[in-house]
């Protein structure tokens, strides 16, 4: 058999993949449709093809991002109790779906699901500095597609707040930042 070798640290131990004549052999297929032996049909793969829906899975768009962990990481989020720093694990979620944000599709999936006004009141009503820089890092990286600008400016109010946000966090990061400067040998 083949052994891949990892860190110790980071697996702890050998991983060992069968070979060749170790794996089993098929089991033979009934060849009596022609999806049982191999061939598809072409209509299966386009647009609305079952096939091609099958593939797709919970992909958002043409991303391998998924549907499911966009939207359970949202649903989430009205439920945060005490600050972000405690959950880890939540946060790391927090932070990938802040990079998925650059994807168009992952966008135009957040926009259809109306999360612009839900990240942008979080925002505004918590105290948690880090909190308010993710969310509103997903908002300002959704407002690198045209569609959230139409969003926001229908949504005035929305547009305002979101505004009303960033202002808070440069006052909030100014503060810290005087601190540092006063009391660090590097400014």
């Amino acid at each position: 058999g083949v052994a891949a070798v990892f860190p110790p640290g980071r697996f702890g131990r050998f991983l060992r993949t069968p070979s060749i004549m170790e794996s089993s052999t098929p089991e033979p297929v009934e060849e009596s449709s022609a999806a049982a032996s191999g061939v598809v049909e072409s209509t299966d793969l386009e647009p609305g093809g079952e096939i091609l829906e099958k593939l797709k899975g919970d992909r958002i768009g043409e991303t391998m991002y998924s549907e499911r962990f966009v939207l359970s990481t949202v649903l989430k989020l009205p439920q945060l109790d005490g600050p972000l720093g405690e959950d880890e694990d939540f946060e790391k979620d927090l932070c990938s779906l802040w990079d998925m944000t650059i994807e168009a599709d992952v966008v135009l999936f957040l926009l259809k699901h109306d999360v612009v006004e839900l990240l942008i009141g979080l925002a505004e009503g918590s105290e948690d500095h880090r909190l308010v820089e993710i969310l509103l890092g997903i908002v300002g990286n959704m407002c690198c597609l045209e569609e959230t600008h139409k969003v926001l400016y229908g949504r005035i109010i929305a547009w305002w707040r979101f505004c009303w946000g960033l202002w808070g966090i440069c006052v909030a990061w100014r503060r810290p930042i005087r601190f540092c400067t006063r009391t660090s040998r590097c400014f």
